[in-house]
């Protein structure tokens, strides 16, 4: 069995290799400015929260679970509706309608090929 030895020359391009590779993938997206709208600038003063007396009452957090009265909402039965099982509705033909239907050929606008318009 062969073994591998590296010298100090390999390894130190490795690594420089390695450390150019992982400098260049990184991205630091989202930290330039640019357009805000409106609503972005707009300040809106938000409400001032307060501390009400049900929230700090040590009575109510220290009483047993049995104390609250829990209400179990019920899921309301599944019905099957006339349209699950109508055939009509399931049939393939109106997908073969949908196959046939023939697009149009795409064309170039003026305004796609003016310089004008996609200077910045």
């Amino acid at each position: 069995m062969k073994t591998i030895n590296f010298n100090s020359k390999q390894i130190l391009w490795v690594t420089i290799l390695g450390l150019f590779i992982l400098a260049g993938s990184v991205s630091a997206k989202g930290t330039e400015t640019g357009f805000a709208s409106s609503y972005e600038n707009r300040i809106e003063q938000e409400q001032q929260l307060e501390v009400e007396d049900w929230m700090v009452n040590e009575t109510l957090w220290k009483a047993p679970e049995t104390s609250f009265s829990f209400v179990t909402e019920q899921e309301s039965t599944l019905e099957i509706e006339n349209w699950m099982v109508n055939e009509n509705n399931w049939k393939p033909e109106s997908i073969v309608l949908i196959e046939n239907a023939k697009e149009k050929e795409l064309t170039l606008d003026c305004w796609m090929v003016e310089e004008n318009h996609w200077k910045m």
